[in-house]
């Protein structure tokens, strides 16, 4: 809520761009403490908050998604401002879409999701991108059912994203901060253009030793585990 705070504060004393929170699924109490903040910053003015409870019905969930990233395109195109969009959170926006299949009696397909779940996340997605006219950019949180990163839905959102952020319990129960998964974190801007040629060869090399590093621990579990039987 801090970073989300100090990105819209920075916006605002710009003054030619707009912030939008979207709320989907989380708690009003939440947003609630945002606003507070915003306004005693005195930058609620240049923010737009969309919300949808956790106890609003699946439809208001689902539509609340899908209402914000079109006005930031509209806003993006007819007053040719750029928008800052920060949406808490994308799966509960799938998870209301699916509550709605189940009660239109639709079939389920992978992983128990709607049918639709493609479509319905390409549609939230296509609206935040950038045009002659101006530039969407989105930050966007993903609740992780079960802690599996494989989860049908939590796989298609993450192949969606430039960059991808995980924030693991292993490593925070290394007493590690930020707990950054290094192994499953990416981002498509890692390239030689943006970071530098050394930075670009440098990343993946790390990752394959501390993947090796995790493949020993591994090993070690699985034989101490022998062990003891």
């Amino acid at each position: 809520d801090v970073c989300s705070s100090d990105l819209m504060h920075n916006v605002a004393k710009a003054g030619k761009e707009i912030s939008m929170f979207v709320g989907i699924g989380e708690r009003i109490r939440e947003a609630y403490e945002l606003r507070n903040t915003l306004k005693e910053a005195n930058t609620l003015q240049n923010t737009i908050l969309y919300l949808g409870q956790m106890n609003d019905s699946a439809a208001l969930r689902f539509l609340v998604a899908r209402s914000s990233s079109s006005v930031a395109r509209y806003i993006r195109d007819n007053d040719k401002k750029d928008v800052l969009l920060f949406a808490d959170n994308v799966y509960r926006y799938l998870q209301a879409g699916n509550e709605l299949s189940t009660m239109l009696g639709e079939s389920s397909s992978e992983g128990g999701y709607q049918p639709a779940l493609f479509s319905e996340l390409g549609h939230f997605q296509q609206n935040l991108s950038s045009s002659d006219k101006g530039a969407i950019t989105s930050v966007q949180t993903i609740f992780v059912p079960a802690d599996d990163t494989s989860d049908p839905a939590v796989v298609e959102i993450n192949k969606q994203l430039d960059s991808v952020l995980v924030l693991s319990r292993d490593v925070f129960e290394l007493g590690l901060r930020p707990a950054v998964d290094l192994l499953a974190t990416s981002s498509s801007l890692l390239i030689p253009e943006i970071v530098g040629k050394q930075h670009a060869l440098l990343v993946p090399e790390v990752q394959k030793i501390l993947q090796k590093h995790k493949r020993s621990e591994e090993h070690t579990s699985e034989l101490q585990s022998h062990l003891n039987l």
